[in-house]
């Protein structure tokens, strides 16, 4: 997608007609949210990132009072086994992403990874 939603304030802030769910909760962002400020703009690059299996590490964060707790993956300091540009932006320039890429490969093809 080159491009993020003209309008995608709308698919977010769609309700549906179930009286008792949380999403009749939802409001509509306004006009400087982010949503707003993106819409119809290049679409931002986007990355796979690949790590060991042995490496992952299942952890618990408390929640705050703008996000809810929930559980997720530890990512800090693993070893990246591969990272690949997905999702290109429009008329994008490489990052250091990219240069982090390109390098994570060259040592991977020459058996140093």
């Amino acid at each position: 997608m080159p491009t993020y939603r003209s309008n995608a304030v709308a698919a977010r802030i769609t309700p549906c007609q179930d009286t008792a769910c949380e999403c009749r909760q939802w409001t509509a962002p306004g006009p400087d949210s982010e949503e707003a400020v993106r819409a119809g703009k290049p679409a931002d690059a986007w990355y796979s990132v690949l790590i060991d299996a042995r490496d992952y590490r299942i952890v618990h964060e408390d929640g705050e009072q703008s996000s809810d707790s929930g559980y997720g993956v530890a990512l800090r300091n693993l070893p990246i086994v591969r990272l690949r540009r997905v999702g290109d932006a429009a008329h994008a320039q490489p990052t250091a992403l990219d240069r982090l890429a390109t390098t994570l490969t060259i040592n991977r093809l020459s058996g140093r990874l």
